[in-house]
């Protein structure tokens, strides 16, 4: 663990972006990536109070930073795209993001608030009446067995527990 935290620490970059200067990030998507880092170094910082191993002061602001590119890089409909570019949404990257940010905000990093509204409304549009949960709120496309847990899963994981659309995309995904 102390070996990935060192890592991360020393490929953040200066804008706070994890993924910085790689073509689209290892494996296509760099803020992929950037969500699934910022999120463990927010439950690493969660359960550090202080350490004689690492420098507790560099990981709050590399973290606090990572959180500021999750934030400004949220595209108007609430979701996030490939890189941090606010003119595209994806469904799975929207999903590393909230993640990262419910994350950040349990361990005490300053989240805006807006942004978690809004990624909410997200999911919800995302979602269609039988509960299953799209690729994109932009350009549709299709839904999965994968989309519809990620999108229950992650408003579970921000409170979301008995809406209409939570129950419906539980029992599409309990029926598959």
């Amino acid at each position: 663990v102390l070996e990935a935290l060192r890592f991360l620490l020393k490929n953040t970059g200066k804008s706070g972006y994890i993924n910085e200067g790689q073509a689209r990030g290892i494996g296509g998507s760099g803020m992929h990536g950037h969500g699934y880092a910022a999120m463990f170094l927010a439950e690493v910082y969660g359960m550090t109070a202080e350490s004689e191993e690492f420098n507790t002061e560099e990981l709050k602001e590399k973290l606090t930073a990572a959180i500021r590119v999750i934030e400004h890089a949220q595209c108007p409909n609430g979701g996030w795209n490939y890189e941090p570019n606010p003119s595209y949404d994806e469904g799975s990257v929207t999903v590393t993001q909230i993640q990262a940010l419910r994350a950040a905000r349990n361990a005490g990093i300053k989240v805006n608030i807006k942004c978690i509204d809004k990624a909410v409304e997200y999911i919800n549009k995302s979602t269609d009446a039988s509960g299953q949960t799209r690729y994109s709120l932009t350009s549709g496309g299709h839904t999965s067995f994968a989309l519809t847990a990620a999108g229950m899963s992650v408003m579970n994981f921000l409170g979301q527990y008995n809406t209409e659309k939570v129950k419906k995309g539980v029992d599409w995904l309990s029926k598959q």
